[in-house]
């Protein structure tokens, strides 16, 4: 059985990488997927490369360019952040 790992991450490419390089230590037949939510383009290029150094085939990376409602194809609108937008 395969075990499935995710890391969500926001600004911190440094605190990111020493949780990859922890996990990333271990044995086991996991999958490590590191979701970067980054608002600045340095940190996301920076945990780009720390990723893609690691080398390590049971390690993705998703870098999430914008956030959508669930069941959305636009942003959310925040005069109805909490509650159904009628």
């Amino acid at each position: 059985m395969k075990l499935g790992l995710v890391i969500a991450t926001r600004n911190r490419p440094a605190f990111a990488s020493a949780n990859i390089r922890s996990i990333l230590s271990q044995d086991g037949d996991f999958v490590l997927l590191v979701s970067d939510n980054s608002e600045r383009a340095e940190d996301r290029d920076e945990l780009e490369k720390i990723c893609s150094d690691a080398g390590d085939p049971r390690l993705r990376h998703s870098i999430r360019s914008k956030v959508v409602e669930a069941g959305s194809d636009t942003p959310p609108d925040s005069s109805h952040r909490g509650r159904t937008p009628k």
